[in-house]
This record gives structure tokens, sequence and C-alpha cells, in this order.
């Protein structure tokens, strides 16, 4: 039975991102950690790894449980350097050595394009993508461009804007999405990312989502 659920999370914090829209990540990432720190099972399974970026990738949160939690002060500025935050998260995947038997869930996070290169650092995380169980790329606006991630991701979140109505609903499927896998480990059963995706369709009334694409 697996006994981990890591779970990174890449936060685009540059200048578009300053006030409100910074305000309600944080926000809405606080209220996910609770509300899944306070299940039994749930809470003993996850882990957290936050990395964000914007002139740097920076190892906010390095992969703890839920329980040990402290969310940094993000404060949104400067480029978006998507293509340091992807070959950050591969370091990180391949130092905490996550594979089949523990399949992470990595969710990344824009409202923009990148401004940095990243074909190395998406080549570098296409040769781990197998062992990732569930990817999940949230574009917030009209200007977001998660193109670089070549359609590795299983599913893109489209939002309206990036602003704390549309990041409230796409933390709602995410949070719905995570309890999906959750709950599948605490039965000892295998659940693809398509399955996922149809099961949090199914419960979704309340997610108000610009688009749902589905690429698996």
């Amino acid at each position: 039975m697996n006994t981990q659920l890591p779970i990174y999370v890449l936060i685009d914090t540059s200048g578009s991102m300053f006030g409100q829209p910074m305000l309600s990540v944080r926000e809405c990432m606080v209220n996910s950690i609770n509300h899944f720190k306070n299940q039994d099972f749930a809470g003993k399974l996850m882990q957290l790894s936050l990395i964000t970026y914007a002139d740097e990738a920076v190892l906010a949160v390095k992969k703890k449980p839920l329980e040990q939690i402290v969310l940094p002060h993000m404060v949104g500025m400067g480029k978006t350097c998507m293509g340091k935050a992807v070959e950050m998260l591969c370091n990180e995947l391949e130092r905490n050595a996550e594979g089949a038997d523990r399949t992470p869930v990595v969710v990344i996070c824009t409202d923009g394009v990148p401004t940095d290169e990243t074909a190395e650092a998406v080549e570098h995380l296409r040769s781990l993508r197998p062992n990732i169980g569930l990817m999940v790329a949230v574009a917030a606006g009209a200007k977001a461009d998660v193109g670089a991630l070549c359609g590795m991701q299983d599913v893109t979140l489209r939002l309206q804007d990036n602003q704390p109505e549309a990041i409230k609903q796409a933390y709602s499927w995410l949070r719905q999405a995570v309890q999906q896998l959750a709950d599948a480990r605490e039965r000892n059963e295998e659940v693809s990312a398509y399955n996922i995706i149809e099961s949090v369709k199914k419960t979704e009334e309340d997610v108000d989502l610009m688009g749902v694409e589905v690429n698996c």
C-alpha cells in the first residue's frame, strides 16, 4: 500500500500576481492544507512541496507532512521564469526518489508567458513523466501560456482571470481531484488520471471554470 501522496505545487509569483491575486493564492493554499490536515487518513498520507518562481525559482517549502507546513509570505514581482521552476521540480523529484510506488501529484500555475528558456527543463520533466500520477496546469487569464509543457499535463484548468473568485474555483477543483486520489489510496486501489478527472466532473457543480482541457 502506498504510504505517501507527495504533492508538488509550482506557483507563479511574477509581477502580474502582485496584490489580491497573490493573497488569494496563499489563502486558498492555507484553506486546502487545513481541509486535508483535518482528515485522519489524508492528513497523514499527504506531503507538500512548494516552488515559487519569478526572476528565480525558490524552494519555498521543502517536502514535508501537512501538519508541519508553514506557508511563506509571497509577493508578486519580477519575471516568469518557468524553466527554472520546472528544472527545480525535476531535481526535487529525483532527490526524493519519487517513483511508481508513490506517483506524486504535480500542479503548475501561471498567469503569463515564460520569460526564460524552458526546452531543456521540459525535456528533463518528460523523462520523469511516467512516474507522475497526476499533472495539472492552471492557466489564469487570457495571457497565461502553458504551451511550454508540450501537453504533458493530464488536464489544464483555464481561468477567466487571476482574480480571487477564479483562483478559488481552481483550488476547489484541485481539492476534489486530490481527494479522489486520497480516497483511492485509503481503499488500497489504483486510480488513473483520467478516472480522477471524470470523477471530479460528476461532483463539480459548484466549480465554474472557463475551461477544462483533458489530455490524458
